[in-house]
């Protein structure tokens, strides 16, 4: 099985290089972020000799073409931020899958470790799903939970993702090599959808709860954003 991923950031590179153990399958090429937010991926890549794509535009006729070029049987996306027209997700037999840190219909969009821990939520989900030309809404393949504890910080449980992505993304890779799946639609009237953390909007006013203070100060912590205190 000929593997293409697109992909960004440190659960991307740990990723390919457990894909890289097996040789049940192959990872035949690498589309990075147009601004990747670091270097270890397309590193990763250039060791182990993986051809590199980098298209400004995914869509594109041109892109379209380089990718059917690798010839790959299943793309999968880990962190990739370009939104997928329909000839690109139909570039694979297999298709085209997912890796969201959120447990999908609930927590679809950015950033959702903050918001789910902001929310007090005590686990986070990931989930492995098909895209469709939604966002976040494709059928689910797999999914799981990994608690967050009451003192857990944003990178207290970005790093236990992290650590768990390559386990998660190989299980979910060898299951669609067998063939060994249900695809479960999702509830989309039922989803929820998060935005994107902005400029401003960590700061603290302390008019609100200690719980929920408590929550923001910890999931807009380092590797993330500081916190600011608002007195008014």
């Amino acid at each position: 099985m000929r593997i293409l991923l697109f992909g960004d950031g440190e659960w991307a590179t740990r990723s390919l290089l457990r894909l890289q153990q097996s040789d049940r399958w192959q990872v035949v090429g690498l589309v990075l972020r147009l601004h990747p937010s670091e270097e270890t991926l397309e590193q990763a890549a250039r060791d182990l000799s993986i051809p590199i794509l980098q298209p400004q535009k995914i869509n594109a006729s041109e892109s379209i073409e380089q990718v059917k070029v690798l010839a790959p049987d299943l793309n999968l996306s880990i962190s990739y931020n370009q939104i997928l027209s329909l000839p690109m997700l139909e570039s694979a037999p297999l298709g085209f899958v997912s890796f969201h840190a959120g447990k999908l219909p609930f927590y679809r969009g950015r950033n959702v470790i903050n918001w789910a821990i902001i929310n007090g939520e005590k686990e986070i989900g990931l989930t492995a799903h098909f895209v469709d030309e939604g966002i976040d809404t494709g059928d689910i393949i797999l999914q799981t939970t990994i608690p967050i504890g009451w003192t857990d910080t944003y990178g207290d449980v970005l790093s236990r993702v992290v650590e768990y992505f390559p386990s998660f993304v190989t299980q979910t890779v060898e299951r669609l090599a067998t063939g060994d799946y249900i695809r479960e639609p999702q509830d989309i009237a039922g989803g929820t959808y998060f935005a994107g953390r902005e400029t401003g909007d960590e700061w603290l006013d302390w008019k609100d709860t200690s719980f929920n203070l408590h929550n923001k100060i910890r999931a807009i912590s380092r590797p993330g954003s500081a916190t600011r205190i608002c007195s008014g």
